[in-house]
């Protein structure tokens, strides 16, 4: 109470009428910004624990109006189409089941880099009983599962980890994106969830082997970024990117 309190009352406001403010620019800037609600909540709930209640409820109303206020001008600005008109496939359920295995094959991208494309190709599912489809299904309810039980009894890995998974949702094709339905590029939000998982994972270790866990990293590191440097050959003009296309 007096002075120190009100001074940290405005400076509150005003890093919140920012964060809004950069909510706004972010939504109209590229799609991907809406994912911010999504972590904003999460973290409240989950990590800072100040989420719930009528004061929170005021917090997140005008993350959410910005949210429905960009949707909605999109679609106008598209002519009413606000996403793809054609299912993956042909009908949501064969949708579903490719994005199963796109999900399989982003997570190994990220933790395995090879096979890397500018233009993936994945084949129409006969139905749900075919290995890739079960991998990505596996993988996606271990996911969840997983989030969900670490967001209670740890919440900075569940947050991560629901980072990813969040971030994942605008790019999943789950509404089809015109064009591509999967795209190495649409990874570069979801993937810092997954570094912030490796840097909690890098943490953890450091306390129990220094040593051991600063090899580790460092050759994946290492390697990593060998993969990244030869990689980028490709995009290095539009002959070297149709060329990869091709190759493909």
């Amino acid at each position: 109470s007096g002075p120190s309190s009100v001074i940290r009352e405005r400076s509150s406001l005003v890093w919140y009428s920012k964060s809004v403010i950069s909510y706004l620019l972010a939504c109209f800037a590229k799609e991907m910004g809406l994912i911010l609600l999504g972590l904003i909540i999460g973290y409240e709930l989950f990590v800072a624990k100040k989420g719930s209640g009528r004061r929170a409820l005021l917090r997140f109303t005008p993350f959410v109006l910005i949210g429905i206020m960009y949707w909605l001008f999109r679609g106008h600005a598209l002519g009413g189409n606000a996403a793809g008109s054609r299912w993956w496939g042909g009908s949501p359920v064969n949708n579903f089941l490719m994005m199963l295995e796109v999900y399989a094959r982003y997570v190994r991208v990220l933790l395995l880099p090879v096979e890397l494309s500018p233009l993936h190709l994945v084949s129409e599912p006969a139905g749900f009983f075919e290995w890739p489809v079960i991998t990505g299904f596996t993988l996606l309810t271990g996911s969840l599962v997983l989030v969900a039980l670490a967001l209670k009894r740890r919440p900075v890995p569940g947050f991560f980890g629901g980072w990813f998974l969040v971030a994942l949702i605008p790019v999943a094709n789950i509404i089809p994106i015109p064009g591509l339905y999967m795209a190495e590029k649409w990874l570069y939000l979801p993937s810092l969830g997954f570094c912030g998982l490796a840097g909690y994972l890098l943490d953890r270790l450091l306390s129990k082997n220094a040593r051991a866990a600063s090899v580790i990293f460092g050759v994946a590191a290492v390697l990593f970024s060998v993969r990244t440097f030869y990689w980028n050959r490709a995009w290095h003009d539009e002959g070297s990117l149709s060329r990869a296309i091709l190759r493909t």
